[in-house]
């Protein structure tokens, strides 16, 4: 199965700004990157996948060379 990428960027809101969905702002599934075939490994990260829902503060982190920004990236 490849890459699934969902963004929902039109939220519903309610009174004092609360949110009023159930929808993931940002869903990631299966997310591999391939690295050039000079590189040390096949892949910068190999089938990850995680969810932002609405009101979420999310934080990657790992060992340098890990693909923190290696899937930042691929997501914009």
């Amino acid at each position: 199965m490849g890459c699934v990428i969902r963004w929902t960027h039109a939220l519903q809101t309610g009174c004092e700004g609360q949110v009023m969905t159930d929808l993931p702002v940002l869903e990631v599934q299966n997310l591999t990157v391939r690295l050039p075939a000079s590189a040390d490994r096949d892949n910068a990260v190999t089938d990850i996948g995680f969810t932002v829902n609405p009101g979420e503060i999310v934080c990657v982190v790992g060992e340098s060379g890990s693909g923190k920004s290696v899937t930042a990236q691929a997501v914009m």
